[in-house]
């Protein structure tokens, strides 16, 4: 547990180093040329394991991004296992990275299916 002392000695030090960090994000980043990108959609499939949903996020994450939509839910299958269903939407890729990310989200362990697609967005 931080205190609130130690808390305001690094934030502190922080605010005295000559590197500053900041959030990247659309608002303060150059134009990317991104707008005219499609959004991909995502669907995994796997078994019910708590590492399954930040192995996906992490896809995303580790390229700047955040997804404009996520959504899981635990089910069971026709056979009655249980099952974790991922649907993501991604902004901000282009088609190649998109399907790279696809096939690392097959190489996870539990996955067992992912399916994904584009659509452009509406102006």
């Amino acid at each position: 547990m931080v205190s609130l002392n130690s808390a305001r000695t690094v934030e502190a030090h922080l605010s005295n180093t000559s590197q500053t960090a900041a959030p990247v994000s659309a608002s303060t980043s150059p134009s990317t040329g991104r707008d005219d990108l499609p959004t991909f959609c995502y669907g995994v499939h796997g078994h019910v394991d708590p590492g399954l949903i930040p192995r996906v996020l992490e896809m995303v994450a580790k390229r700047g991004l955040v997804p404009t939509a996520f959504h899981a839910v635990q089910s069971h299958n026709a056979q009655q296992v249980p099952e974790l269903t991922i649907d993501m939407q991604v902004d901000g890729l282009n088609p190649m990275t998109a399907e790279v990310m696809a096939e690392a989200m097959r190489q996870i362990p539990c996955v067992s299916d992912v399916y994904f697609s584009a659509r452009r967005r509406s102006q």
